[in-house]
């Protein structure tokens, strides 16, 4: 769990690049595209789940009103602590803020929590369907990182193929040759002997 408590890893908490791929068969509403989510426990205990909540990012919400996305490019996307997020708090919704309201307490009682994770889902108010990716989520606070790339990589070269050992039967026909070529060897070094009156 990384501690989101001071202000200064909550400035550095989201200034780094999300990227967006719409794709061209997307029906829905140009504004839209991936959101992300801030899984946050507010006592910092696991084993209690009931103080859990979610601080959510949607491009759609922020100011000034955006415009459609690029589909079939990457679009990178901030967020800071002036982004508009909201809470989803267990059901109940907290009003649209700026980040830094929510860190430093005036908004929520975030404040202090630790980020469980980090979530990159389909947000709200879809009408339509959505085809694209999302990649390369990086998140810092408190000194510590997290970095998530989805690409798959290239498949690493095949081993190179192991030497052959020769088998049996390629042995037994190296030593018959090896035999056969001494054997004429010698008959061949007996006959000059003969034909020399040795």
């Amino acid at each position: 769990m990384v501690r989101a408590g001071n202000a200064g890893a909550a400035v550095e908490l989201c200034q780094r690049e999300l990227r967006v791929l719409p794709g061209r068969r997307s029906t829905n509403p140009g504004i839209q595209a991936p959101a992300y989510a801030l899984w946050l426990d507010l006592d910092c205990d696991a084993n209690t789940g009931a103080d859990q909540t979610y601080l959510i990012y949607e491009p759609g919400y922020q100011t000034p009103a955006p415009t459609p996305v690029p589909t079939d490019q990457w679009v990178p996307q901030t967020i800071t602590p002036t982004s508009i997020v909201w809470q989803n708090d267990i059901g109940a919704v907290a009003p649209f803020m700026p980040l830094s309201a929510y860190i430093d307490g005036s908004a929520g009682t975030v404040s202090g929590a630790c980020i469980v994770g980090v979530l990159a889902f389909a947000g709200t108010g879809w009408d339509g369907s959505f085809h694209g990716a999302v990649d390369n989520v990086m998140l810092s606070a408190g000194g510590q990182s997290l970095a998530a790339n989805f690409e798959v990589s290239a498949p690493p070269p095949p081993p190179p193929a192991p030497a052959s050992v020769p088998t049996l039967g390629e042995w037994s026909l190296l030593l018959t040759g090896l035999l056969l070529a001494a054997l004429g060897s010698r008959q061949a070094a007996g006959r000059s002997r003969t034909r020399n009156g040795g």
